[in-house]
């Protein structure tokens, strides 16, 4: 496919060539002109992570700043950060700009991708009522999620749960600062599809663990973490439609397969 790229404009402000700073002085942008941007995938994770994201058995390059804001805030960001001197997917983004916006930066060469209000790749997560939480991300529970609704987990994708379970206990309430039982298990209880995902792709993080982490003691965490996951997913109350989708099995797909527009961060 043939993409066309809006111009570039000049940007008000120098860009980061430190991608996870360049992310923090986007969402400060976003908050300045009342838009609650949150960073999401890697980026979101090695901000939140610090030190322990750097270690050198979890550290990781990142090419992509992925970002959340509210619906009704898709023109806003497209103003701000072509003003930032992003040029922007014209083709993708008017075929999808409802639910999802893209960018680039040439010089440092890497790609801005906004979703819009919800998150829908292999399966789709409701991200308004998670913007109006704290923090320059969102939460961890979302990340975990966000990192762990592909299909087909790759080991860089396996890396970043990896630290985030390290980092981060599973605790029975949603805060800004834990991994949520209850929210976990809400999200997986009322979908069985996520609740297959996640239950396959967690189980796929204890495998990695061993290859990834340098300490027997770390991998004995993140292996105790999952097991407390796992079985707060299978204890949570279960909708109606996900009783009858378990009767379907995996004989049907359970998930979706997105357009691959670029590097997943």
């Amino acid at each position: 496919m043939v993409i066309e790229r809006q111009p570039r404009e000049g940007g008000m402000h120098q860009r980061d060539t430190d991608i996870v700073a360049e992310g923090k002085r986007l969402v400060a942008l976003g908050n300045a002109q009342s838009v609650p941007l949150r960073l999401l995938g890697g980026v979101a994770i090695a901000l939140r992570c610090g030190d322990l994201a750097q270690r050198p058995d979890l550290v990781r390059a990142y090419k992509d700043i992925d970002f959340a804001a509210p619906k009704r805030a898709g023109r806003t960001v497209r103003d701000m950060l072509i003003a930032e001197g992003y040029e922007a997917d014209r083709e993708f983004n008017a075929l999808h700009g409802a639910s999802r916006l893209l960018f680039y930066d040439r010089e440092n060469d890497r790609q801005v991708d906004c979703f819009l209000g919800t998150f829908e790749m292999c399966h789709k997560l409701d991200l308004a009522p998670r913007l109006r939480l704290p923090g320059d991300t969102l939460p961890p529970s979302d990340l975990l999620l966000l990192k762990l609704q592909v299909v087909e987990l790759n080991r860089k994708d396996a890396s970043d749960a990896v630290t985030l379970l390290l980092r981060y206990d599973p605790e029975r309430d949603d805060t800004p600062d834990s991994l949520g039982l209850h929210y976990i298990g809400a999200v997986t209880g009322a979908d069985w599809g996520w609740y297959t995902t996640l239950h396959d792709n967690l189980e796929t993080v204890q495998r990695f663990a061993g290859e990834i982490l340098a300490e027997s003691e770390d991998v004995a965490r993140v292996h105790e973490r999952v097991d407390t996951i796992l079985r707060s997913m299978e204890s949570a109350p279960k909708s109606l439609s996900w009783r009858l989708r378990d009767k379907v099995g995996r004989h049907m797909a359970w998930y979706e397969l997105p357009e691959e527009v670029g590097d997943d961060a």
